[in-house]
């Protein structure tokens, strides 16, 4: 299971997004949701701290938690969710007084990146 009580480590970020992507993964669903909403207001953290593209940074963060099935677990526990939104920016938040802003803002765009990669593959 992965640890979110810490600052969200390079191998951590890998592992949940390594999580989403791999569809047949037997993992308990809540467990997925809130490593996508974790992610999700890490990036949306990240694009307003760091000089990212708000854009992607904002469809990357979105392509986490879209879908039929997200919408309806967002409608149904909106506090659940706007915790763990606000668990991911803190992580960023974390990252910056940890090591410093121009490293936190590196990670946040690689997370982004392999964020979108995955969105893109998912989609086709």
């Amino acid at each position: 299971m992965l640890n979110f009580a810490k600052v969200i480590s390079p191998v951590a970020v890998l592992s949940m997004l390594c999580f989403l992507s791999d569809t047949a993964n037997s993992q308990d669903a809540g467990q997925e949701y809130r490593a996508r909403y974790v992610i999700s207001g890490f990036l949306l953290r990240a694009s307003k701290a760091c000089k990212l593209d708000d854009r992607a940074a904002i469809a990357a963060a979105v392509s986490l938690v879209s879908g039929r099935e997200m919408k309806a677990f967002s409608e149904a526990y909106p506090d659940t969710i706007k915790e763990w939104m606000m668990k991911g920016a803190s992580d960023f938040n974390e990252r910056v007084m940890r090591f410093g802003l121009d490293p936190a803002c590196d990670f946040a765009s690689g997370v982004m990146s392999k964020t979108n990669e995955l969105a893109n593959a998912n989609a086709q």
